[in-house]
């Protein structure tokens, strides 16, 4: 008697199922196979069950549920049906095994063993391997001769002897794929060698449904009609047990992480159809934004979702992409580690991407950013820009010369990208909170150069550069204005020379984006004297220097043709009133009784009601 221990140790993992299947061979023929089960539950006991041959897997779990108190879960990764497919089940030929409850019925010691090179035991449901061990040649004219019996076989058993050949290949194909499996495991997930075993070695699903002869001949026929005799392509085949494979781990693969991620990186690592890269890549980004997983599974994956980014599809490089954006998300060590290595890798796409993931995550380094603003790519070179400009804290002196400098180069990409992000470092160094009464000068120091280069893109051709000079100069403004908010102003320190020539540069920047002939800087100008910062209390009737530069643009504003422009300039003349400017009153009753615009007459009233006055 030979023994095939077919799943492994029954010690290495508390709560496995261990099975040993016993088979004796008498001159190459199969005898009725013997079923042995320690089965042990995640408390420690073990239970050990003789099935006699004749028994079937429902009396066996009948057996287990009723004489033992087994955990649930122990009977789930049992004896849970896995998902149906019908590309995985080649070797389901007879009628008997196209009935639906045949692998739950049929006796054990009826079905046929098959063994792999690292001793899994497949069981198939099919009666009719009884060619195995057999020695039958094929002669030239294509006809079969049974060498121990010294006759010819017939059609019928030439046929038969045929299909055993198929669903040997088959079966071969099948082993393979499990060896593999089994492989990947034990590398990556060690502790669930175990769980993996008894779900490959389970019994197969059975096919739900098969079609019908006349069915089968039309399809014949339709085939010969459009000559479609053409030999299977390697590649062909290989999409096609890939995809089988991907059905059949997804069958025991639920519920587990680690294990969905080996399995996607496995495929996508071996897929040839864009098909298949495509949906590994969004089961990938769906557990990516879930931060979920193993870090140490995770490097793996990683490691082949960058290989994708070469990948000739744009579909597949996008999706990775965004693989990669979720993963920089989660802020994983592994992940930073791996993206500084690519900001030096030779292909394009790769830094391109790793500099977009640096800006995203918190904790990248300047420098390395610093560095890809010389990048030969133009691509490269705007994003970092982009990614230096996200990041407020990355913006030291350092950084803004060198955005500075790109305001000069070749590529309108690039110069563009560090237009938007000077305009943002300007932006951003408002005073949103009162600051000490001697930081005047260090004011002045951080926004000169960027300020001035900001100013000098004011007649550029890209409207979007133009509206952000028009962000950039509200910027300004504001916090000049906060600047000398109560906090800020109750000791009465005179006003630095250089802050009052920043405001009245961006006042007159503001008052050139306001006669801008495109509708979008217009009215980005005008939403920055909507939100202009006035006084309160007694520093309420104190007029800045901005404000009055500012007053006599409002007013042709209120006349313009565009409807949303009269309404942002009527906002703005709210934050006139409440300067003190008495005058506008009068200006947005007019517009109240005058107007030719329903939504310029509601803005008027509407913001004479806030400030206390009879619209009428």
């Amino acid at each position: 008697m030979a023994t095939a221990q077919c799943f492994g140790a029954p010690d290495r993992d508390p709560g496995a199922v261990w099975v040993r299947h016993l088979q004796r061979q008498i001159h190459g023929k199969s005898v009725a196979p013997m079923l042995a089960c320690r089965i042990r539950s995640l408390s420690g006991q073990s239970f050990d069950l003789e099935v006699p041959p004749e028994s079937t897997v429902k009396d066996v779990k009948y057996r287990i549920e009723q004489d033992w108190a087994i955990p649930k879960i122990c009977q789930k990764l049992l004896y849970r049906r896995p998902r149906y497919c019908k590309d995985f089940i080649p070797w389901a030929l007879d009628r008997r095994s196209l009935e639906k409850d045949a692998p739950l019925t049929r006796p054990l010691a009826e079905m046929t063993a098959f063994e792999t090179r690292r001793w899994l035991i497949l069981l198939y449901d099919e009666p009719l391997d009884d060619w195995i061990g057999r020695d039958i040649p094929q002669y030239t004219s294509g006809r079969y001769k049974d060498v121990a019996e010294g006759e010819i076989l017939t059609k019928v058993k030439a046929k038969a002897y045929r299909a055993f050949q198929a669903r040997h290949h088959d079966r071969n194909n099948v082993g393979r794929m499990a060896d593999k499996l089994v492989c990947i495991v034990d590398k990556y997930l060690p502790r669930q060698a175990e769980e993996t075993r008894i779900c490959v070695g389970r019994l197969p699903p059975p096919r739900e449904e098969a079609p019908t002869t006349s069915k089968a001949r039309a399809q014949q026929s339709a085939n010969k009609t459009e000559g479609a005799h053409a030999d299977v392509t390697p590649t062909a085949t290989l999409r096609d047990q890939l995809l089988a494979e991907k059905c059949r781990c997804q069958s025991f693969a639920d519920g587990c992480i680690e294990l969905q991620l080996v399995i996607t990186t496995e495929i996508l690592r071996s897929s040839l159809s864009s098909a298949l890269a495509l949906e590994a890549l969004q089961g990938l980004h769906g557990i990516a934004k879930e931060s979920a997983g193993d870090p140490k599974v995770w490097s793996a994956v990683e490691a082949e979702v960058w290989d994708s980014l070469n990948q000739p599809l744009r579909d597949v490089q996008d999706l990775a992409t965004s693989v990669l954006m979720a993963a920089a998300g989660a802020g994983r060590s592994g992940t930073r580690e791996e993206v500084l290595e690519r900001l030096e890798s030779q292909d394009e796409r790769s830094r391109l991407v790793a500099v977009q993931m640096l800006g995203i995550m918190g904790d990248a380094s300047a420098d390395a950013l610093r560095r890809r603003l010389l990048d030969p790519s133009d691509t490269v070179r705007a994003a970092a820009a982009e990614a230096l400009a996200s990041r407020p804290e990355f913006l030291d002196q350092a950084a803004r010369f060198a955005l500075s400098a790109l305001l000069h180069d070749r590529s309108a990409l690039v110069r563009t990208a560090a237009m938007r992000g000077l305009a943002r470092f300007v932006s951003m160094s408002g005073c949103p909170v009162c600051a000490p009464a001697g930081d005047s000068q260090e004011y002045a120091k951080r926004l000169e150069f960027a300020f001035l280069a900001v100013l000098a893109r004011l007649q550029h051709p890209d409207p979007s550069v133009r509206s952000s000079v028009a962000g950039a100069a509200g910027a300004v403004l504001n916090a000049a204005a906060r600047r000398r908010c109560e906090r800020c102003n109750g000791r009465r320190r005179p006003e630095a020379a250089e802050e009052t020539s920043f405001a009245t540069m961006a006042a007159q920047a503001l008052s050139a984006c306001l006669a801008d002939e495109c509708a979008a800087v217009r009215a980005l100008a005008l939403q920055a004297l909507a939100e202009f910062h006035g006084g309160n209390g007694k520093d309420r009737k104190i007029m800045a220097p901005e404000l009055s530069a500012l007053k006599n643009q409002v007013a042709p504003c209120l006349k313009h043709m565009d409807a949303g422009v009269r309404v942002a300039a009527t906002r703005a003349t709210v934050r006139l009133v409440q300067n003190g400017d008495r005058e506008s009153i009068q200006v947005l009753q007019r517009l109240v009784q005058k107007d030719t615009d329903i939504s310029v007459r509601t803005a008027a009233k509407n913001a004479l009601l806030a400030l206390g006055v009879d619209p009428f």
